[in-house]
């Protein structure tokens, strides 16, 4: 749940899929390697028993990190990554009869794995306008 009790930062703009400027520098205490969360604002819910509002959906766009801090605004870098599948891959070894008794070898299956790449994500359709939640350590 967002505090209200803070002051609210919010995207001023939209650099590329992964990067953005955000409304707050070092005049607002930000340092390099702040990290933030990227909320966007989503439908009102309403419970189907008493038809009162419980508020609005928080929907998670991305979460950053600020890669450059100005006076009033900051540079931020998405973090949020992905780690592929591991790679399988087998191999049969065969020869022919006569060696694999002179050598004393059978048919063997060799098996590789290739660990799976980390893949950087970009943000979740990030607007200006978004909201922006400073991470506690």
């Amino acid at each position: 749940m967002i505090q209200m009790d803070k002051k609210i930062y919010k995207v001023a703009r939209v650099l590329a899929k992964d990067k953005i400027v955000i409304n707050g520098g070092y005049e607002a205490g930000f340092k390099l390697g702040d990290r933030v969360k990227i909320i966007g604002i989503g439908e009102e819910i309403i419970d189907p028993d008493t038809q009162e509002s419980l508020g609005h959906l928080e929907l998670v766009k991305g979460n950053g990190k600020l890669i450059h801090v100005q006076e009033k605004i900051s540079t931020v870098s998405c973090t949020d990554t992905y780690k592929e599948p591991d790679k399988r891959t087998v191999r049969k070894e065969t020869g022919t009869i006569g060696t694999m008794i002179a050598f004393g070898r059978v048919p063997a299956e060799i098996e590789n794995i290739t660990p799976g790449q980390l893949v950087h994500l970009p943000f979740d359709n990030v607007v200006a306008g978004d909201l922006v939640i400073i991470q506690e350590e």
